[in-house]
């Protein structure tokens, strides 16, 4: 049985107790009473999503990539989840010095954080890549809740698919919206897998098996389907978007990324390479180049391109010419240190 917990209304009548509504938090006690297990969802790792200066807005971001730090509270840490920077949380602002610093957002630690003071009696585990770092412990872990030595596991995607205990008959997508609104052709797809990977965890025994997904838009379509498990009727209505805007697995999609220490010629790489496959490909099956929203990544600027192959047209062929293009660019001594990546889609 899926649930669905409108957090707007929550909110509004006051039933949610921080990030989490009564009617999740009651449901997870009742499972604890009946000695049942729950799993817990949330895609994102770390105690905060980033923090920020009440006084003047500031947030503290790397310096290598253009992203915000993740606050884990392990260390008092601040880290980049991709390039692996870390700094400590300092008691005050960089900017203006202030010490009205807050965290924004949550994670799997905070949620571990909540979770124990919610329910003090309940044996809780947290199953990320911060918490399985050494040789054995996400075996040992998964071991552990196996044997019933745990009653909640709180966890990224580690925890969405391929798990088979008998004794979880709760699961809870905390966050549903991060992935429904992520921008990307693909999310409401990956939405579908993921809810009903993670509903695929309770009630794999029995036929009590309780889904909560806790989400602002309650309204959408979408979540009607999964609830009725109507497959066909998602992808009926997915595949006629993907034709109208022609997406895979409508068409091949080649996505080539253009990286440079300096901004300006990476952006110069891109609009070259750009202009020289025109002559072969339509002008309507580029898309861009363009900046991605993450445009800087291990102290190297991006720009994206995304190229649309029409499924009848040999895929080599294509391959073959924009590789050509490639060398030719970095031929070119003026962007012969521009690294060029081909991405091509798996449909």
């Amino acid at each position: 049985t899926i649930n669905l917990i409108n957090v707007r209304e929550e909110k509004k009548n006051k039933k949610m107790n921080g990030n989490f509504s009564n009617i999740l938090l009651e449901a997870i006690q009742q499972q604890l009473t009946l000695k049942k297990q729950c799993i817990i969802f949330q895609n994102k790792r770390g105690y905060a999503s980033f923090v920020l200066c009440n006084n003047c807005g500031y947030t503290v971001e790397c310096p290598h990539c253009s992203v915000s730090l993740t606050y884990h509270i392990h260390g008092q840490q601040l880290k980049c989840h991709y390039c692996g920077h870390t700094e400590s949380l300092l008691p005050t602002c960089k900017k203006c010095n202030s010490s009205h610093i807050k965290t924004v957002g949550y994670g799997t630690e905070k949620i571990e954080e909540n979770f124990k003071v919610f329910f003090p009696n309940a044996k809780i585990e947290r199953l990320d890549i911060d918490n399985v770092k050494t040789k054995n412990a996400y075996q040992n872990i998964l071991s552990a809740f196996q044997k019933n030595e745990l009653d909640i596991l709180i966890g990224t995607q580690m925890v969405s698919k391929g798990l088979d205990f008998a004794n979880v008959e709760l699961a809870a997508i905390i966050d549903i919206d991060r992935i429904l609104f992520f921008p990307d052709f693909r999310s409401h797809e990956k939405a579908f897998q993921i809810i009903t990977q993670v509903s695929g965890r309770a009630g794999r025994k029995s036929q009590s098996g309780q889904v909560y997904i806790q989400t602002y838009n309650p309204q959408l379509h979408l979540f009607q389907q999964i609830k009725n498990n109507d497959y066909q009727n998602f992808y009926k209505k997915e595949i006629i978007q993907r034709k109208i805007y022609r997406f895979p697995p409508i068409v091949r999609l080649i996505k080539i990324s253009f990286l440079h220490t300096e901004k300006k010629t990476a952006q110069e790489s891109s609009f070259f390479f750009t202009e020289q496959i025109k002559n072969k490909i339509s002008p309507e099956n580029i898309l861009g180049p363009q900046e991605p929203i993450i445009s800087k990544i291990k102290n190297k600027f991006r720009q994206e391109l995304f190229i649309k192959i029409e499924k009848k047209h040999p895929s080599t062929t294509i391959k073959s010419f924009l590789k050509n293009i490639a060398l030719e660019l970095q031929y070119n001594n003026k962007y012969k240190n521009t690294k060029i990546v081909f991405d091509v889609d798996p449909y």
